[in-house]
């Protein structure tokens, strides 16, 4: 469809559609990169970049299997707010895999596509509880819970225009549908500034990256080279110890860093999820490491 990004070729949720997903900036996730605090980093946006960084470590997706009637009713009238959308509007959506781009660790996952007179657009259907619906009705405007989600999708797909459209068939039929129509040129200033956020948060993600994996290279090489001393029968001499002494700092210095990151999420009220605990596992697993260093250094050959 476009040379800007690729589509994957997997279903939506089968394990093939989440290792796509793994270590990418993804619609759903994007307006965390938007939270902010006073001083430092919002828990959010932490929460985020570790769960990136973690996928990408780890090459597998967090697991998030959280839902509940509403969502399930959502899912269920998606192909109904397609169809409701398309006689509306006398336009055919297509329907797309998930889209990501080559040169950048971003995606969505797109409800849709249309073209009107050869320029390209998305659709962003919702079907929410009536309450919700009807709140949308009242403001007329795309909720901003949403805004980001639809500037991540025209982002990444290019798309001139989007429109998005709230469906629930339980109220009048007049009254069903809730549509807001926006074009690109609207929101260029905005898809500009998510573009530098963006751009950070790779930054900080990268940067993270590489603190874990080089820590960890360090202590496995360092455990490794003490082991082949220990069975030639060599004595590890002061630079080694001095080098576990390093290891060892760095290792509880990052795991302080997760104890603060549990506080800080805890105060918040936010759920202390699996990106965070597999970090904290981590460290563990270092500490273990350097302590096996230290073992191994006490011997006497």
């Amino acid at each position: 469809m476009s040379a800007r990004f690729i589509v994957s070729p997997h279903a939506q949720g089968t394990p093939e559609w989440l290792a796509d997903r793994a270590g990418r900036l993804n619609g759903s996730d994007v307006a965390a990169i938007y939270a902010t605090i006073a001083k430092g980093e919002a828990a959010a946006r932490a929460d985020l970049r570790y769960k990136i960084v973690l996928e990408r470590l780890t090459g597998k997706p967090e697991a998030n299997g959280f839902t509940n009637k509403d969502m399930e009713w959502g899912t269920e009238q998606e192909p109904h707010a397609r169809m409701a959308f398309e006689m509306a509007n006398d336009l055919t959506v297509k329907e797309s895999g998930y889209c990501y781009l080559p040169d950048v660790m971003a995606g969505v996952s797109p409800d849709g596509f249309v073209t009107e007179n050869g320029r390209l657009g998305i659709v962003e259907f919702k079907s929410p509880k009536s309450r919700t619906h009807l709140g949308y009705l009242d403001a007329g405007v795309i909720p901003k819970i949403y805004v980001p989600q639809v500037e991540h999708t025209m982002w990444v797909t290019g798309a001139e225009f989007a429109y998005f459209q709230s469906f629930d068939p339980r109220f009048p039929e007049k009254l069903q549908r809730f549509q807001v129509r926006i074009e690109r040129a609207a929101l260029n200033t905005e898809i500009s500034a998510l573009t530098g956020r963006v751009g950070l948060l790779q930054n900080d993600v990268k940067s993270l990256q590489d603190k874990n994996t080089a820590l960890k290279l360090d202590v496995e090489r360092l455990t490794a080279t003490l082991a082949e001393k220990e069975k030639a029968g060599v004595k590890a001499g002061g630079e080694s110890r001095r080098t576990v002494a390093e290891l060892e700092e760095r290792a509880r210095t990052l795991t302080a860093e997760n104890d603060a990151l549990k506080k800080k999420l805890a105060g918040m009220g936010e759920k202390f999820d699996a990106s965070a605990a597999e970090r904290e596992a981590l460290a563990r697993a270092l500490a273990t490491g350097a302590l096996r260093v230290v073992q191994l250094l006490g011997r006497r050959p």
